[in-house]
């Protein structure tokens, strides 16, 4: 009886889950993940759904293609870190410049625009290149950070320029 019932809940949890998978789109559910208000599940419900069944070939291409992963790190949410992992796991580019916001500005460049410390020590940690250059300013990341400390100093950008400068092994410019 009682394996007649777990199998039935089985059943009953991959027709679901299939459903699912083949009514909503995948960047649907990446922008429910993300925080947007787009679907009948929380984010992390729908982050749920790449950690079951990863990211497919289709939305790795539409991210890559499109905008890279700046939007992602970028959104105020819990999974976004998860859901950029995914991607980056996936095969999309750590350093793909977003064309998407009119700056076409890897990523690692946008979280120092953005006083993002917690964006940038995830991008360092996960391998992002320190040595990208921003075409539209010529900058790598350490002449971009400290153009734009020299402009706005903050605590969190002290920060990046001490990670950076700490990490001779991470960094070779000059």
């Amino acid at each position: 009886m009682l394996k007649r019932i777990l199998t039935t809940a089985l059943f009953c949890s991959v027709v679901i889950a299939t459903t699912f998978k083949f009514s909503v789109s995948e960047e649907r559910l990446m922008l429910c993940a993300l925080g947007a208000d787009v679907s009948l599940l929380s984010e992390k419900g729908c982050y749920q759904y790449f950690y079951v069944f990863g990211v497919s070939s289709e939305l790795k291409d539409i991210v890559q293609r499109g905008y890279g992963i700046s939007p992602i790190l970028s959104a105020d949410t819990e999974t976004r870190f998860l859901i950029a992992k995914q991607l980056i796991s996936s095969g999309v580019d750590i350093n793909q410049p977003n064309p998407t916001d009119g700056l076409n500005m890897p990523p690692i460049h946008s979280t120092i625009l953005q006083d993002d410390l917690e964006g940038f020590n995830w991008l360092v940690r996960n391998g992002a290149d320190l040595n990208i250059v921003y075409e539209q300013t010529g900058e790598d990341v350490l002449a971009f950070l400290n153009a734009m400390y020299l402009e706005h100093p903050t605590h969190n950008r002290q920060h990046m320029r001490e990670l950076i400068l700490n990490s001779p092994i991470i960094y070779s410019g000059s």
